[in-house]
């Protein structure tokens, strides 16, 4: 370790001016000090360490915590590039003779990159168990994966879930603070305007803050080959590039549909594209690990159904959609109501989100069950106004309420909202039983 380098780290650091931040929802996150490492886990360019300089701000403005109790190792920093594992004390020796008066204070560290640092859960270990400190951490998924950080952590860590922005956060980073109480038309008009732009671009905060559609789509095609190249390609040796593009490809096509890998199997194999099925088994949960698709089960009361069926898989951003020119506005709006409730449900261990498919393919999008009982059933769709559509998506939600009739029936359209619809079963409730039609922006800013 160079101790002149290191000093001067912390002298940076503390004369240094935390960037522009637009606040992001961090309920999840807890700022006191805990006994678990805090690891902030989610796709790349989500902004999981300004989410550290917002953390860092919040705890010196409403917590009385000063600056010099902040540390922020950022382990890409070349500056740090000659810390070992156990330099631990040294370190501390360093810090605490520049700034004395911490010496009896506890001290938060936010640690980026951590895998860059040899050994570094030895570090990391040492420094929660040694002084039980509070402990920020997050890295690349190219290099270091969660399941990795709590297999080396061993039982230590507490995960949260960071995704790209939702609509309340996308319009902080629009500067609109619409009135949620009530809407003028003039300020519908742009609400509705925005979501169009939401379902189509998506939320990565760097394509939100750019209004230059060749910019947006040139960050997105870049997000995609940084998916390909570094955290695929690099980081697991993948020799068969033609092969990862074209699954990539095709699952983007093909979000929002069930699907099981051994269909992509049978789909590539007509194609004349030859691969090994446990190959494309070993791909597509590689995708998931870096979180670029998210796959979401289906419901059933019997635990081997449920392990076993075909799931259902979604895209980490809608905004890939576009790149295939893929102009479906009810895939776009599914895509953003599951990235939505993948937030709500995400950090809460009774809560579990699944679709829903009867014996003869009727279909509900989303289920939501707490302690496995269902409480809530979502359809999406873009309009109801061809009557095909209507009766395709109310029929699956009364087939479902007549054997969970407490379930709470809803479908989510773009702009379309009606006084709940009666159910035609009646006598098979104790009580009124009705399905709520609410438009995407009024039930995603108004929970």
């Amino acid at each position: 370790m160079n101790p002149e380098q290191i000093r001067k780290y912390f002298l940076d650091f503390s004369e240094r001016r935390f960037p522009t931040i637009f606040p992001r929802d961090y309920s999840n996150i807890l700022l006191q000090p805990s006994t678990r490492i805090q690891v902030l886990i989610g796709p790349r360019r989500v902004g999981k360490t300004y989410f550290f300089f917002q953390i860092m701000q919040e705890l010196i403005e409403k917590h009385n915590i000063s600056k010099e109790q902040i540390i922020y190792l950022n382990f890409e920093h070349p500056l740090l590039s000659s810390i070992q594992f156990d330099d631990l004390e040294s370190l501390l020796e360093i810090y605490w003779s520049l700034f004395s008066n911490t010496l009896q204070s506890t001290l938060y560290f936010f640690i980026d990159e951590p895998q860059n640092l040899m050994y570094w859960e030895r570090f990391l270990r040492a420094l929660h168990d040694d002084y039980a400190f509070p402990i920020f951490i997050t890295g690349s998924s190219s290099k270091l994966l969660s399941k990795e950080i709590s297999t080396h952590l061993r039982g230590r860590t507490l995960t949260t879930f960071i995704s790209t922005l939702s609509f309340k956060e996308f319009l902080i980073f629009k500067n609109i603070s619409p009135n949620l109480t009530h809407f003028s038309t003039k300020e519908k008009a742009t609400i509705l305007t925005l979501i169009k732009e939401y379902l189509e671009f998506g939320g990565f905060p760097e394509v939100v803050l750019n209004s230059d559609f060749l910019v947006k789509t040139r960050i997105l095609h870049d997000l995609i080959d940084l998916t390909i190249y570094r955290d695929l390609i690099d980081r697991y040796r993948i020799r068969n590039t033609k092969m990862i593009k074209n699954l990539i490809h095709f699952l983007i096509r093909n979000s929002c549909k069930s699907i099981s890998v051994n269909k992509i199997y049978n789909t590539f194999r007509s194609q004349g594209v030859k691969i090994d099925k446990n190959t494309l088994y070993e791909y597509f949960s590689m995708l998931e690990d870096v979180a670029f698709i998210h796959s979401l089960p289906r419901f059933s009361t019997k635990v081997h159904q449920s392990s076993t069926n075909i799931s259902k898989f979604y895209l980490s951003d809608t905004g890939f959609l576009q790149l295939f020119l893929i102009d479906s506005t009810t895939k776009q709006l599914e895509n953003q109501v599951f990235l939505e409730l993948k937030r709500r449900v995400s950090n809460n261990p009774i809560i579990h989100l699944y679709f829903w498919r009867s014996s003869n393919d009727w279909e509900i999008d989303f289920i939501i069950t707490e302690r496995n009982i269902p409480i809530q059933a979502l359809q999406v769709s873009y309009s109801l106004k061809d009557s095909n559509t209507y009766s395709r998506e109310t029929r699956s939600l009364v087939k479902f309420s007549e054997q969970y009739p407490t379930c709470e029936l809803l479908i989510i359209t773009f702009d379309e909202e009606n006084h709940p619809i009666e159910l035609k079963t009646q006598k098979k409730f104790k009580s009124s039983k009705k399905i709520q039609i609410i438009p995407f922006w009024k039930w995603v800013i108004n929970d």
